[in-house]
């Protein structure tokens, strides 16, 4: 039998020749080259049953000559092997279905193993018994049936989520594996039993002698007997269906003990309602959380989301978990910020003012260490909560941050820690402070804190009656009329507040819809009266509402400060479409350049789902903005988002920013330069849609990680410039958190450190460094890095 062939490129010259010789002791074939174009010319001409190829190098990269050696050679096997990759890299690695990833520095039995695994997978299989073959069809079919009933909801509750429930109770009191699979497809057959015009499988006919676990099932099934002799898997089919499927599943864990208490075993159905250590039913959100428990983490960002939208639908519990994953030492900076008042907030929501101040005291802490940035970004919430929990150290925490944000030129931050200052003092709110509350600007900036802002204007009702703080609660009301709504019930606000705040609305020139509807029956008099004057005289018809469109992280859409509810889109795919217009907002996009994007594969139908798509996203605008019809704007064969649409885009935001930032840079212009750089960095809240891995999407990710890279550098370099030390080394740590192997962006938060008279911290980084770079990127550390380590190590605090 023939040595199976082996083609290496590699442009690194040591470790080619070192492949190839280990290789060829190893008894292959082996053909090692240092350009993709000459690997593609070898794959030409000759037939590898296995392709390793490194990332990136000169000319054509390794996963472009992947891509055409499998054009060449569809069943040749492939490992790469890379220091570093992007993630659109690894993305597109799985597109091509890469055998195997090896990341540098490997041991040489490691990759030996790879090489042997990969080319034992290519030894052909037996031929498939014709057992094999109608269980692998039967199988298919069934889980075909339940995702069609699933999809069009002919039965309540979901039949594939029984059948995994089912699978998982069956696994863990360790049945055999055709009684694992017989559960299964039991559960999804007795389960659509009584759908109408349902034909069954022929292999589920009797005498159905094939697959004698199932007919067993059944059979103890269609008895409706429930008792506790059943076998194991017979009660895990049924409790599987009684907690997934039906009008009266239970929807708690606590129900659903109850509901099959006394007719199943008891250790069945704690497994069951405790299943993977979360209760059976949940929310979405909650199951999402909990469903990470024993795999890799979630994405920070996206679990930073997710604690918010727990925390929104009031699934406490679940939110607290999340907050409580990100409040660990061992997570970033600025995750750990964002869990610690994250629970504050919960501790505020339960009247446990204690541990929140707590909380606040320790955010306020780690984000002055972090830099001004984090301040203002996080001090500022903390310092609002430490108010609002009537903790003595508010003022202080306020002051501070009202210093950080006045050195870096922040209008909106600043009127509003005056604002919560005036509280404090009981002072008159300054003008500038309403004129800034009242920009433009003002409703994203004010978002985060707004459950905390309407209870205080509501509060300071009777001073702001025919005041300026009267024209900033009718635009905050505007902005955000279900936060309005929901604090200003009786439940939160009292009569006579209630009342103060009417003599307020009947002075408003607009009020929207959702406000005029709902206060229209309202059991106080004056309110309703108030709100009758408003829909007489209304002008101009309703306030222009902008959307509020967030794509760095998980991608949210918020509308009068709510965020727009999944079930809008329908399906994730109208919700990436969406977005794949934003990213080029006003632009038309040929339909042949979406279809390819959504339905690719999909020839026959590929217009029909387009038309279909388009639809439903028009419907989708229509909803959040009635009155603007033409939202999605179609001429001849492309499609575009009106580039009128009201909106703030923080992708738009983003690019516009850094680009003015960079260009004064060049022009010379250090100060203004920093202040456009400075929102850039804030706007910037992580990786550009989060979870969506269409091509578009990564790369539109891959070039704002670029763009921020950059952004963060140069203002860590200006705020060098300037001596502000502080903001240079924040600055520098965000690049470091970018790209760890960017050792300038490092230097520079070594040499802001060392002027801050921080050598430890430098020394530690340094090593730490060191480590990495040598074990990750097989790098050594620049000359200019040895030099600030040695600095810090003399104790100097100039660099």
């Amino acid at each position: 039998m023939a040595a199976p062939r082996i083609l290496i490129l590699e442009d690194d010259d040591n470790l080619r020749d070192v492949l190839a010789e280990v290789l060829t002791d190893e008894g292959f074939e082996v053909k090692a080259v240092a350009r993709g174009e000459t690997a593609v010319e070898c794959a030409a001409q000759e037939s590898f049953d296995l392709i390793i190829a490194d990332i990136r190098m000169e000319g054509i990269g390794g996963l472009e000559a992947l891509e055409q050696t499998q054009k060449l050679q569809p069943n040749i096997g492939s490992l790469i092997v890379s220091g570093y990759a992007t993630e659109h890299e690894t993305a597109r690695a799985e597109r091509l279905q890469v055998g195997a990833y090896l990341t540098k520095p490997f041991k040489m039995q490691e990759l030996l193993g790879y090489v042997r695994a990969q080319l034992a997978d290519r030894v052909p299989e037996a031929p498939q018994s014709e057992e094999d073959l109608v269980r692998e069809i039967l199988d298919w079919s069934l889980t075909s049936l339940a995702r069609v009933v699933d999809d069009t909801g002919a039965i309540d509750g979901s039949l594939l989520t029984a059948a995994e429930s089912a699978v998982a109770l069956c696994r863990q009191f360790h049945q055999s594996p055709e009684v694992v699979r017989a559960a299964r497809w039991a559960t999804i057959v007795h389960g659509s039993q009584n759908l109408a015009g349902l034909e069954k499988p022929s292999a589920l006919l009797a005498p159905n002698r094939q697959f004698p676990e199932l007919r067993e099932i059944l059979a103890s099934l269609s008895t409706n007997s429930q008792g506790e002799d059943l076998s194991t898997a017979v009660q895990a089919v049924a409790m599987a269906l009684v907690a997934h499927v039906g009008t009266d599943r239970p929807r708690d864990s606590e129900s659903l003990s109850g509901a099959l208490n006394g007719r199943f075993r008891g250790d069945l159905i704690e497994a069951l309602t405790t299943q993977d250590g979360r209760p059976a039913a949940r929310s979405s959100a909650s199951r999402e959380l909990a469903g990470q428990e024993g795999k890799e983490a979630p994405r920070l960002g996206s679990l930073a989301s997710l604690g918010r939208t727990l925390e929104r639908i009031g699934d406490k519990e679940s939110a607290r978990k999340a907050y409580l994953a990100l409040a660990g030492n061992d997570t970033p900076t600025r995750e750990r910020l964002a869990g610690m008042l994250g629970l504050a907030r919960l501790a505020i929501s339960e009247n446990k003012a204690g541990e929140a101040r707590t909380l606040c005291i320790k955010a306020l802490r780690l984000s002055r260490s972090v830099g001004p940035t984090s301040l203002v970004q996080f001090g500022l919430e903390a310092a609002l909560y430490l108010q609002q929990s009537g903790a003595p150290e508010a003022e202080e925490a306020l002051r501070a941050v009202d210093q950080a944000a006045d050195s870096m030129g922040l209008g909106v931050k600043r009127a509003l820690i005056g604002y919560a200052l005036s509280l404090a003092t009981d002072a008159t709110v300054g003008q500038e402070v309403v004129k800034a509350l009242l920009s433009p600007a003002s409703a994203n900036e004010l978002a985060p804190y707004v459950d905390w802002f309407i209870p205080t204007l509501l509060r300071r009702a009777e001073t702001a009656e025919g005041s300026p703080l009267a024209a900033v609660l009718l635009q905050i009301l505007s902005d955000f009329p279900r936060r309005f709504l929901h604090w200003f019930e009786p439940t939160h606000c009292p009569p006579e507040q209630r009342v103060r705040v009417a003599r307020i609305l009947a002075s408003a020139r607009y009020l929207p819809d959702l406000v005029l509807e709902q206060l229209e029956s309202d059991p106080e008099p004056s309110i309703r009266e108030a709100v009758a004057a408003v829909k007489a005289r209304q002008e101009g018809g309703p306030r222009i509402q902008i959307l509020r469109v967030h794509s760095f992280g998980p991608l949210e859409l918020v509308n009068q400060g709510e965020v727009a509810p999944e079930s809008l889109w329908k399906t994730r795919k109208i919700k990436f479409l969406f977005a794949y217009l934003a990213s080029r907002w006003g632009k038309p996009i040929a339909e042949d350049h979406i279809i390819e994007a959504f339905w690719p594969k999909d020839n026959t139908k590929n217009k029909n789902n387009l038309y279909w798509g388009t639809t439903t996203l028009r419907g989708a605008l229509r909803t959040l903005n009635p009155d603007f019809e033409t939202a999605l704007v179609r001429v001849h064969d492309t499609l575009s988002l009106h580039p009128e649409f009201p909106r703030w885009h923080d992708l738009e935001e983003f690019e516009k920013a850094a680009a003015e930032g960079l260009r004064l840079e060049s022009a010379g212009d250090i100060d203004t330069a920093l202040g456009h750089l400075r929102l850039a960095g804030r706007v910037y809240r992580g990786p550009y849609l989060e979870g969506c891995y269409h091509d578009f999407a990564l790369e539109v990710r891959e070039k704002m990680e670029t763009t921020a890279l950059e952004v963060y550098v140069k203002a860590a370099q200006l705020s060098l410039r300037k001596n502000e030390d502080e903001e240079a080394a924040e600055h520098a740590r965000s690049a470091v958190e970018l790209a760890p192997y960017r050792q300038d962006a490092h230097a520079l938060q070594m040499r802001a450190l060392i002027r801050l008279n921080r050598g430890t911290q430098v020394i530690e980084l340094f090593n730490k460094l060191e480590k990495n770079l040598r074990l990750e990127y097989e790098l050594e550390p620049t000359t200019e890095l040895l030099e600030l380590y040695h600095r810090a190590r003399l104790g100097y605090t100039d660099a």
